[in-house]
Order: structure tokens, then sequence, then C-alpha cells
């Protein structure tokens, strides 16, 4: 979690030193007020997709008698699958529902962030679902 969180901030960050002639231009194709991009929901289904892979494979390290360690604090040492896909689907949809707003912007800087925000998080949770496949059980 520190570590998505910290690239999230990186990517903003780094969006808004680069960039920053561009926050106040409009964007000459901009969607429509009121009508999200279809690149939007093919974002938002692969965040779902790399949830769904955290999942399994936090699952499978759980189930061999290991513990989380990554986020323990909020799943607990052992969650169920339940726990972890209730808590994961719930900060997925506040998040989408943030990054939604700002593609919908004609701002080029919100525009920006806001597919940033869904890169980034599917890219952390894509990364730790690697991950877990390789840890070893510390009993």
């Amino acid at each position: 979690m520190k570590n998505r969180v910290s690239l999230s901030l990186a990517v903003v960050l780094l969006l808004a030193i680069v960039s920053p002639g561009q926050q106040l231009r409009p964007l000459p194709d901009a969607p429509l007020p009121g009508r999200t991009p279809s690149l939007f929901w093919v974002a938002a289904g692969a965040y779902t997709a790399s949830i769904v892979a955290d999942n399994y494979t936090t699952h499978s390290f759980v189930e061999r008698g290991c513990y989380e360690s990554e986020n323990p604090w909020l799943y607990g040492p052992h969650p169920n699958q339940a726990r972890f896909l209730t808590i994961s689907f719930a900060g997925e949809a506040a998040e989408l529902l943030a990054a939604r707003r700002m593609v919908r912007s004609r701002s080029r800087f919100w525009n920006t962030i806001g597919y940033s925000l869904v890169a980034g998080e599917t890219a952390g949770r894509a990364y730790i679902s690697g991950h877990n496949e390789g840890l070893k059980c510390h009993h």
C-alpha cells in the first residue's frame, strides 16, 4: 500500500512539474461533459483485474499458512477472500469515482491525473500480485 501511494504521488508530482503550462488549457477533443470516455472503462477493467489477481495470489499465500505482511492493519494477518475483496473493491470504487470526474474534465491536467491515478493503482496491484507469487513463508 505504501509503495502504491508513493508511486501515485510521484506520478502526480511529475506530471505537475513537467506540464505546468498545460494545466489550464482545455483539450480540443475532450469528451463532452457527462460522457465518460471508453478508454476510462478499459482502464477500470484492468484495475479490477489487477485486484482479482492480487486477491488470488494473497489468498494462495495465506492458505499455505503465511500471513499478510504488506497491509495487516487493513486486511488482518490472515484475510479471507471476502474481507480482502470487500476492502479492495471499496477502495477501488472511491478511486474510480474521483478518477472518472477528472477524466471527464476538459482540463488536460486533470484528465492526465485521472488516467495516471488508475494506471498507477493498476501497476501497483499487478506488481504486488507478481511479488506475492515469489514470497516464502516465515513460520
